[in-house]
């Protein structure tokens, strides 16, 4: 959003593609279907981890403080993607949005690491964002730790700050002229 203060963008296991994340679906009705007794669902966000993080993202993606749980969750009682909900959390997503950002944020410079057996699922959506920087021609750093799951390890968190402190170093360098 500030581009003129900012040079670097760095995300290690980051949430970077909101459509990649369907998969979430399955596990997120298991979680509050315990005893496999089908539709109607009740979504609790206590019910698991997939659902907390789900019911976190709809807080910041589409709060509605007239409901309980206070949000418009993206699935409905028969586990079926509410669409207009479904709209704007992909409205929101940095895969879907980086195809309208201004020709000011091709100036930024990127990095994303990601495990490639990231057990959230996050490793489809760093591809897909990887692909929607390739497709508006946007530069930018992604390293695979293969094997490694959504952990941050030491080795990941070091690759992350040797490219910010690069970052920083090439902003403060002079022109020469």
């Amino acid at each position: 959003k500030y581009p003129q203060l900012f040079n670097t963008a760095t995300f290690l296991s980051g949430f970077l593609s909101v459509s990649s994340q369907e998969f979430m679906l399955a596990d997120i009705i298991a979680e509050n279907d315990p005893n496999g007794n089908g539709a109607p669902y009740t979504f609790d966000p206590n019910a698991g981890l997939f659902s907390y993080m789900a019911f976190s993202m709809a807080g910041a993606i589409t709060p509605n403080l007239d409901n309980d749980p206070p949000v418009d969750f993206p699935i409905d009682q028969n586990g079926d993607m509410v669409q207009a909900v479904w709209d704007q959390w992909l409205a929101i997503s940095p895969d879907e949005r980086i195809s309208a950002v201004r020709d000011d944020f091709e100036d930024l410079d990127i990095y994303f690491n990601v495990g490639t057996a990231d057990e959230f699922g996050f490793y489809p959506g760093n591809d897909a964002f990887a692909l929607a920087l390739d497709n508006r021609g946007i530069e930018y750093t992604y390293e695979l730790f293969p094997g490694q799951t959504h952990l941050l390890t030491e080795e990941r968190m070091i690759a992350a700050i040797e490219f910010i402190n690069q970052s920083f170093l090439d902003a403060t360098q002079e022109p020469a002229y």
